[in-house]
């Protein structure tokens, strides 16, 4: 049974009632059971922690897992990364993103090189950023979503040089219709193509990067 653990943000957390059920009917889609139910489909089972918190960076979760510790990598042998949608908020007041692309790119390859080395992890599984869509507010989009364009380009580029024990979901194009009203967050049809491309990571033969 393989172990897998979410790192991220809020992506990794919401939760949707099913459109097709009534808002009664106790039942909820998170990237969790999609997951789970992915991994049926290639008959086979898995164990998900999900560490992720709402709101946080991957500055934050740097801080209080490598500087201050300890790491969470509960025995998982695979961690799925996510993150980049709030390093990437722009603030117009300071002129400037919470986190720059470059640090954002360190910050990545330490830690994929702290789990690769010190824990159980054979597989780490960089997810893109999904753009956001303020209607209202199209500097905020422009200036978010090019910092957003510049992660995923160097989450690419780190795939293609960690070949065979990083992997890149290069298949995985999020799109406006992937989004839900508010425009920051994943709706239930992005958290099912992020499951369904996570799965297909794992268990399919073939390599991306």
């Amino acid at each position: 049974m393989s172990k897998l653990l979410l790192v991220g943000d809020s992506n990794f957390l919401i939760k949707y009632t099913p459109p097709h059920l009534n808002r009664d009917v106790n039942t909820l889609v998170s990237l969790t059971s999609q997951l789970h139910n992915y991994a049926l489909c290639h008959s086979k089972s898995i164990e998900i922690y999900n560490a992720s918190v709402w709101g946080h960076t991957l500055l934050e979760f740097y801080v209080s897992n490598v500087i201050q510790g300890p790491l969470v990598h509960c025995e998982c042998d695979t961690v799925v990364i996510g993150f980049g949608t709030n390093d990437s908020n722009y603030f117009y007041s300071l002129n400037s993103n919470i986190c720059t692309p470059r640090i954002h790119f360190e910050l990545l390859l330490h830690l994929i090189s702290i789990y690769t080395s010190a824990t159980q992890v054979r597989k780490v599984i960089l997810v893109p950023v999904p753009p956001i869509h303020i209607p209202t507010n199209p500097k905020k989009n422009y200036l978010t979503n090019s910092m957003i364009r510049k992660i995923n380009k160097d989450r690419q580029s780190l795939a293609t040089s960690l070949n065979g024990t990083v992997s890149y979901l290069t298949d995985l194009n999020f799109g406006l219709h992937h989004l839900c009203n508010d425009g920051h967050h994943l709706n239930h049809l992005g958290l099912d193509e992020l499951a369904k491309s996570v799965i297909q990571a794992i268990y399919s033969h073939t390599r991306r990067g």
